[in-house]
């Protein structure tokens, strides 16, 4: 059976989304906590723990997408925007794993600033995720016309 690109298309989105889990997960559990945190030693090394492996989750992920191989489309730009869109998905668990850094630093110095950079990290993220839903859709339109 041969696929059509919009098929194709279609797979790799849910591809890059079931890779997403990985980290997503682990990262919901712990920025809530950012947000209404308890100041006790527990929690502390509970959020602590919780940050390090959703940061460690972030870079598996990271990884995962620089080994990830596009697949093969019937045009060559169709196959560049699908690239563009995996860079995009890499660059937010960058981001966002950078975010977890800096929750961490928040923890082990109390200072408040990196409240600041991890909201900064989490937004340029959601930046690059927009980025990548929009050149999806855009493509899965473009070829759905063309088919």
């Amino acid at each position: 059976v041969i696929k059509t690109d919009y098929e194709i298309i279609k797979e790799f989105k849910k591809e890059i989304y079931e890779i997403e889990r990985i980290a997503l997960i682990p990262m919901r559990e712990c920025i809530p906590d950012m947000k209404n945190i308890e100041i006790t030693p527990s929690a502390i090394i509970n959020a602590k723990e919780d940050i390090i492996f959703a940061k460690n989750k972030c870079d598996e992920v990271v990884n995962i997408y620089e080994d990830m191989e596009v697949p093969k489309l019937s045009k060559v730009e169709y196959m560049d925007k699908l690239e563009q869109s995996k860079k995009n998905v890499k660059n937010a668990y960058i981001l966002r794993g950078k975010a977890m850094d800096s929750a961490e630093k928040l923890l082990n110095t109390k200072n408040l600033k990196y409240i600041t950079e991890i909201k900064e990290y989490l937004s340029l993220s959601d930046e690059q995720i927009k980025e990548f839903v929009d050149t999806i859709k855009e493509l899965q339109n473009k070829v759905k016309n063309i088919e």
